[in-house]
């Protein structure tokens, strides 16, 4: 089971699922230190939204792996990922 910081208050319905990322990299200028891109982590597996409350939901990992301060992505449901 896992718990996903965000319910009701920000749309979710049950049965929405997500990929699981890592957390993303920032690339920067070599000289500035500006930061010029974010390229997202790597996918470490998919859930599914099980129950939604009010302030926090819970998913099902569905395949892979996930850790506190993964990044979850929504998948449309006609997506090929």
């Amino acid at each position: 089971m896992i718990i996903i910081n965000g319910g009701e208050n920000v749309g979710l319905q049950p049965g929405a699922m997500f990929l699981v990322r890592g957390r993303p990299r920032e690339i920067t200028d070599p000289i500035t230190g500006d930061v010029i891109e974010h390229v997202p982590g790597s996918i470490l597996g998919k859930v599914r939204v099980s129950q939604v409350n009010p302030t926090s939901s819970y998913a099902l990992m569905i395949e892979g792996s996930a850790k506190r301060g993964d990044v979850l992505e929504p998948l449309l449901p006609d997506s090929s990922r």
